[in-house]
């Protein structure tokens, strides 16, 4: 990519300030050849979409999935987040109501409330490193009876949790 007389070897990403920069400016960056980064996929950003059996990937750059992010999503064959080594934090109904069959999560640190809620087809959720978990929100998976708020993952907490493993959808 080019940028005046300065020279700049891929892969890079350049991308607007949220509010303050507009189409425009995502057009000159397409033009000159800049590549893609998603740090955050933001609140509603796929709610109810409806997809034609797509796949869709997430690189190592994704930090966040606001709340609702891809709430009551459908037609989507599988949402990849193998290569998200830098996601910390799953919002509130991030996935709630989606179509969604299996999700592999390398990383993580918080998940909001009602993550997963309601997704009657998924049947597997891989959380790789379990033990960078800090925080799971209440009802993550809708009909557990243990927990009544939000609570601090502790061993005693996992354990817990184990026995909730029949609650989920």
């Amino acid at each position: 990519m080019k940028i005046g007389n300065l020279q700049v070897n891929t892969p890079i990403a350049l991308g607007p300030m949220a509010g303050v920069t507009d189409w425009a400016f995502r057009t000159v960056c397409a033009e000159l050849g800049a590549g893609v980064t998603i740090t955050e996929i933001g609140p509603n950003a796929f709610r109810r979409q409806n997809f034609d059996n797509v796949s869709v990937a997430f690189g190592v750059d994704l930090k966040k999935i606001s709340d609702n992010a891809f709430y009551g999503l459908s037609g989507v064959k599988g949402l990849d987040f193998t290569q998200a080594t830098s996601l910390k934090f799953i919002g509130k109904s991030a996935f709630e109501g989606s179509n969604i069959t299996s999700i592999d999560i390398p990383k993580v640190s918080i998940i909001g409330e009602r993550a997963f809620a309601n997704c009657y087809n998924l049947t597997n959720i891989n959380l790789e490193n379990v033990e960078e978990i800090e925080a799971i929100g209440h009802r993550v998976v809708h009909g557990g009876p243990f927990f009544t708020e939000s609570v601090l993952v502790t061993d005693e907490v996992m354990a817990v949790l184990e026995k909730c493993v029949s609650y989920a959808p």
